[in-house]
């Protein structure tokens, strides 16, 4: 069997490949695109600042330490004490604590280095102890985040 070249219609043939290799080239663009998501998640979750809070009472004082285990500094822009907690707290310390009108507990910005902490002095207690869990709102690198901390007491 012969076949003539001539005969065969190339441009609907290079019209067919070229639509083969056009969708062969979206699933990769596809695929690459859900890689680089991946990536960006994964670069983000490895850099992001670890922050954790404790509550120290020491000498009948009250601190809120605040550490960073992350691996890169963290700028924390405000501290604030949910509204249930703000009671509970104003019944433990008295008027020994500072809160404005939105229950921030300190509006002044400060950098916490990688592995490094912060003590801020919350007050000084008055005499019973708080059995609620104290829900404080940390707002830093632009999130937003609440934690949930125990009063520990260092006898």
């Amino acid at each position: 069997m012969i076949i003539n070249l001539c005969s065969i219609d190339w441009v609907a043939i290079s019209a067919l490949a070229t639509a083969i290799m056009a969708v062969i080239t979206g699933a990769s663009l596809w695929q690459n695109r859900k890689q680089l998501d991946e990536l960006k998640r994964q670069w983000k979750e490895s850099t992001k600042p670890i922050v954790v809070l404790e509550t120290k009472i020491e000498n009948n004082t009250c601190y809120l330490k605040i550490s960073n285990l992350g691996i890169f500094s963290v700028m924390i822009d405000s501290i604030a004490i949910s509204e249930k907690s703000k009671e509970n707290l104003l019944s433990f310390y008295g008027d020994c604590i500072e809160l404005d009108e939105n229950n921030m507990i300190t509006h002044s910005n400060f950098v916490i280095s990688p592995k490094g902490n912060k003590c801020l002095e919350l007050g000084l207690i008055s005499g019973h102890r708080c059995s609620d869990e104290l829900t404080f709102i940390v707002n830093y690198n632009g999130e937003s985040l609440d934690y949930t901390v125990s009063l520990a007491i260092d006898e």
